[in-house]
């Protein structure tokens, strides 16, 4: 192995679905690692802080989008790109390039919820992640019944240990755990005399 690689998450993008208070919400995580993460590895999004879950939680392999990095540690291009249907294409049969696969048990079928050890959920490994590509997986958590601004979601990793890091997160109303709100909400009126007209003033 090259002198000084250290584990890191090259791609850590997660978004919601919704911001709506105590909804169902679809969380989508895209990440991908310099390096080979080993089976019964796990992985960690952490700092969902607001969200509720049972303690189980099923966790989807939605697909892998490709390589999206131009090179592999070697320089050589992208080992494979991976598609919706799960099956493996090598983009540069080079003599010492190998593909990689994907298969539905790639990760366990159930992530844990964990409210106190900061709100994370955890997911295993099963098959050896390839470096430098991408997976895709989603799970559903509910927001929690106040607004609130998205909080520092972090990922991390074991097996190869990976520190936590800030995830890059959606846009807007995509950005995680953040549930709508009234930004200012006022209430007041013109008389308190009775038997006068009162006009009602609302501040939204």
């Amino acid at each position: 192995s090259a002198p000084f690689l250290v584990t890191n998450f090259k791609e850590k993008f997660i978004q919601q679905s919704t911001p709506s208070a105590s909804a169902l919400n679809t969380m989508t995580v895209r990440m991908a690692l310099n390096v080979p993460l080993p089976a019964l590895s796990n992985i960690t999004i952490s700092s969902l802080e607001g969200a509720v879950s049972d303690e189980q939680i099923e966790l989807r392999l939605v697909e892998t989008v490709g390589h999206v990095f131009p090179t592999d540690l070697d320089g050589n291009s992208g080992p494979c790109i991976i598609d919706a249907n799960l099956t493996s294409v090598t983009t540069n049969a080079t003599a010492n390039q190998t593909s990689c696969t994907a298969a539905p048990d790639m990760f366990s079928r159930f992530a844990t919820w964990n409210a106190s050890a900061n709100s994370s959920v955890v997911f295993q490994v099963m098959t050896a992640l390839q470096p430098f590509a991408v997976y895709v997986v989603q799970f559903e958590v509910t927001n929690p019944a106040l607004g609130q601004e998205s909080p520092p979601v972090q990922i991390s990793s074991d097996g190869f240990v990976a520190l936590p890091h800030a995830m890059d997160k959606g846009a807007e109303n995509e950005a995680p755990l953040l549930v709508a709100d009234f930004m200012v909400r006022h209430m007041a009126q013109t008389s308190p005399s009775n038997g006068l007209d009162n006009t009602l003033i609302v501040q939204l």
